[in-house]
Order: C-alpha cells, then structure tokens, then sequence
C-alpha cells in the first residue's frame, strides 16, 4: 500500500439516523482506533480515525469495514459507505454528506424499513463429478487435457494454468445457468 500522505484521516463505514444509542464498541479498519459518530442533523455517520493512504481490497479490511456495519444493524438502520470512503476532515461530513444528502437518506431508509438481507451460498454437492461433466462436454477442456497430457511433465505448468482458466469460465457459465433455473422455479427468493 502505498502512502499518499502522511496524515490521518476519516473512515467512513455506514450512514445512521441520529438518534440514541449512538455507542459502538468495535475497533476501525487497523483494530486500534474506535470507531466514533460524527452527526449531521438528522443522520450521522460512523468513522474511526485512520491513515490517509490507498488501501488494496483484501479479506480483513474489508471483514474491519463490513463488521462495523454489522455492528450498527443491532441498533440503527444502515446505509453502508463504498469501501474506503475516506476524508480529512468532519466538517466535510457533515456539510458535504448528511445535512445535503438528508432526504435521499430519508427516502432510501424508508425503501428498506421492514426489510431484510439474507446471503446464500451454495456449493456443488459433488464438484468431482461438474469437473468430469465440463471435462466431458467443453471441446476447450478435452483439447487442451489431450495437450497436457502429451507434454513432459516439466512443460504442463502453463497449459495448467491455462486449463485452469477453461475450468472456471465453465463452471461460471454452469453457475449462471443453475442461478437461472432457479430464478425461474423460484423467482421470490433470488
């Protein structure tokens, strides 16, 4: 990660309504500063003091960022903030955000009042088998297996990779198809 500069500044996790409780005990995205409320009229935003630098995606800052949400859904209704969503200063917050954005707020909280989130994450029950199937029917996949495996074992780690390549499309391709499938069985819940 690269510093842009040397200073610290705002990290914006979510947007609240202001009202009590306004506590949050959870740390920001570095896990050694609090995550605090900086309020703007009727909304606020929760925040937590970090380095002013180019963050990369990776899983646990991006686990720190989504945590804070999670821990305002217990109390607040939540408008997240896009991933590293940084300023210098409160006054920006509260002049740039909440106090001019207040009824786009009013009217997205409203659109989710009542609402609920679920995930769902499915797995192929038995990935050995959508493996031969893709290996069986993708011409791609059955070419370039009959390559590998006619190269020197020393040789294949390219074609590997290659191979590799064909594999994922396919099995997006497969998980588009079942996505669809589903959609159309069950057009509620997805």
């Amino acid at each position: 990660m690269a510093e842009v500069t040397g200073k610290k500044g705002l990290w914006l996790y979510c947007i609240i309504e202001n009202k009590e409780p306004k506590a949050f005990d959870c740390p920001g995205i570095h896990g050694d500063g609090p995550v605090f409320v900086v309020e703007g009229g009727e909304f606020a935003a929760l925040v937590s003091e970090e380095p002013m630098k180019k963050y990369q995606l990776v899983r646990d800052t991006l686990i720190a960022h989504q945590k804070v949400n999670e821990v305002a859904l217990q109390t607040h209704r939540v408008l997240p903030v896009r991933f590293c969503t940084m300023t210098d200063k409160k006054e920006k917050i509260v002049d740039e955000v909440l106090v001019p954005k207040a009824t786009e707020f009013r009217d997205k909280l409203g659109e989710i009042a009542g609402c609920d989130e679920h995930g769902l994450r499915v797995r192929w029950k038995d990935i050995d088998k959508i493996f031969k199937q893709i290996g069986d029917a993708d011409e791609k996949v059955r070419e370039k297996k009959q390559k590998i495996l006619s190269l020197p074992e020393n040789q294949r780690h390219n074609e590997l990779i290659d191979i590799g390549h064909l594999v994922q499309e396919a099995i997006q391709a497969k998980n588009a198809d079942t996505r669809r499938v589903l959609n159309q069985k069950f057009p509620r819940i997805w």
